[in-house]
């Protein structure tokens, strides 16, 4: 079971703190379902935060959605001291910056070409990005100037 955790919570190896301080894939995955709106979009940055996209791809089926994510199911999010960020949140506040004029899968497709670039600088030889867009999902500027 996925769980999201804030920082906060320092034990990661032991269920029953990471049951209390955090939130599973499955009360996230409740918490969207209560969202009325036709066009939704989550992002991800988190460890292993592949597993909960993938469950959200499948209840969105009936809604349509957009969700980005940090990492596989097995891979770190990793976070450098020198970008201030994660490697995730960097990229993602990067390409808004950087462009006037964004959709989902434009920012989605920015956010990989800079992760491209940085792969060298910290050896990211595993990180990865992942993005899953529901058939019914529009694909909705997030941006516009």
């Amino acid at each position: 079971m996925f769980y999201l955790v804030s920082s906060n919570v320092s034990a990661l190896d032991q269920d029953k703190t990471v049951k209390k301080g955090g939130l599973s894939g499955l009360e996230l995955i409740n918490y969207s379902k209560k969202i009325r709106a036709g066009k939704q979009m989550f992002l991800f940055d988190a460890c292993e935060s592949g597993s909960v996209a993938k469950a959200f791809a499948r209840i969105q089926k009936d809604t349509g959605g957009h969700i980005l994510y940090a990492a596989a199911s097995n891979q770190l999010a990793t976070e450098f001291d020198s970008l201030g960020h994660g490697i995730f949140t960097y990229t993602l506040l990067k390409t808004l910056e950087d462009n006037k004029k964004l959709n989902v899968s434009l920012l989605s497709g920015g956010m990989d070409f800079l992760l491209e670039e940085l792969r060298p600088r910290f050896n990211l030889t595993d990180q990865t990005f992942g993005y899953y867009r529901t058939l019914e999902a529009p694909n909705f500027a997030i941006k516009s100037m």
